[in-house]
């Protein structure tokens, strides 16, 4: 409980987004997240119940994401694998198509972005900075011709 924050639910605070975890995942991913996160709430009653002894169950049945099998197991798998949510063997029952069982995880506030995303990141950040000087220079531009745009 409070793993994601605190109050009535859990909700994508500016914290999850300004994670590293948060920002190396996919559009996908971050569909499937909050698809999870979904979930839990659910079962959790807006994490006021603690379910860590139970989990909750989240299978490609339970995602609300128009998305194929294999999409939807990548992106949860990732999801999983940048800490946001664990999968709980431990809390499975052993028997042919049971269920897959998750408890929410705190990794995510350390992840550490691999080489490969970590320069994904940089680069995204780059193209921000220089959208955002672009338009506010073209912005101190029109100012200045007094309102005309001359270019």
């Amino acid at each position: 409980m409070g793993t994601f924050g605190t109050g009535r639910g859990v909700y994508i605070t500016n914290a999850v987004k300004d994670s590293l975890a948060y920002q190396c995942l996919s559009p996908v991913e971050r569909l499937v997240l909050c698809d999870m996160i979904r979930a839990y709430n659910h079962a959790s009653s807006g994490d006021r119940v603690s379910i860590a002894q139970a989990g909750f169950r989240y299978s490609y049945g339970d995602c609300r994401e128009l998305l194929d099998s294999k999409t939807f197991i990548t992106a949860r798998r990732a999801v999983c694998a940048k800490g946001f949510f664990r999968q709980a063997v431990e809390l499975q029952k052993i028997a042919a198509g049971a269920p897959s069982i998750f408890v929410a995880a705190s990794a995510w506030m350390k992840y550490t972005p691999t080489g490969e995303e970590a320069r994904r990141l940089e680069t995204r950040r780059k193209r921000k900075a220089s959208t955002l000087r672009r338009g506010h220079e073209r912005k101190t531009a029109f100012i200045q011709n007094g309102g005309r745009d001359d270019g």
